[in-house]
């Protein structure tokens, strides 16, 4: 009796780089959109304007982990439980700040 080959794909994994960027672009989000809404009300000031580039920043960082996770130590492994749940409860934490 033969066996036959595994068709099925493996599943897919997040790797730890992935998951960094995303929390790395969670926080550029938080800047970009809390500094904004001031400067839009204050008008703008230097602290407004700087909170927004840092805010660009941590996105355009949290772009290159994600395009290139080899730079990151473990970046390529499949990110572990826990942080999975961090993601979740970053990401609620987000939401939660973006509609106050």
């Amino acid at each position: 009796m033969t066996q036959s080959p595994d068709t099925s794909s493996p599943a897919p994994s997040v790797t730890r780089a992935t998951l960094q960027s995303y929390l790395i672009a969670l926080v550029g989000v938080i800047f970009v959109v809390g500094n904004a809404g001031a400067a839009f009300e204050d008008g703008y000031l230097s602290s407004s304007t700087a909170g927004i580039v840092l805010g660009l920043l941590a996105t355009g960082a949290a772009v290159v982990t994600a395009l290139q996770p080899e730079r990151i130590h473990r970046g390529e492994e499949p990110a572990p439980t826990h942080q999975y749940v961090l993601a979740a409860i970053a990401t609620a934490a987000t939401i939660a700040v973006l509609l106050s």
